[in-house]
């Protein structure tokens, strides 16, 4: 009774301020997703026993070398903003937009640049075993 009320009361001040008033309707899809891309396909080399996934979000500062390190497992990167460069030792660097993804090797040397004057904010996905160390310096 007090949430009709209340949406009543609600409803009533939205409409004497001139904004519309309905409830928000909702469309049914026969799929899992409005759309479905894939960004990356990459074969996975990974140790034998239990494993889990690790999604992390990380923000590159403008103007900023990340130190040298490496992974132990495999680790996966989605840029959702910005432009990264990603520096692999004995390699040419590699500018990655937003909306792209990137496979980052195994036990090589990396970093990440952010060569840009805004902020680049990426999701890290790793697969390793538990207790496993995200990164090594």
């Amino acid at each position: 009774m007090e949430n009709n009320m209340l949406r009543v009361l609600t409803c009533a001040a939205i409409f004497t301020s001139g904004v519309a008033c309905a409830e928000t309707e909702m469309a049914e899809i026969d799929r899992p997703a409005s759309e479905l891309n894939q960004i990356l396909a990459h074969p996975l080399e990974i140790p034998d026993g239990q494993l889990e996934a690790r999604v992390v979000r990380a923000t590159i500062e403008p103007r900023t070398i990340a130190a040298w390190h490496t992974h132990p497992t495999p680790v996966y990167l989605y840029i959702a903003t910005g432009t990264l460069t990603m520096e692999v030792e004995g390699q040419e660097r590699r500018k990655v937009p937003a909306g792209q993804a990137i496979a980052e090797p195994l036990n090589s040397p990396m970093r990440v640049i952010n060569e840009g004057d805004e902020p680049v904010e990426v999701i890290v996905f790793q697969i390793s075993p538990p207790k496993s160390e995200f990164l090594k310096q």
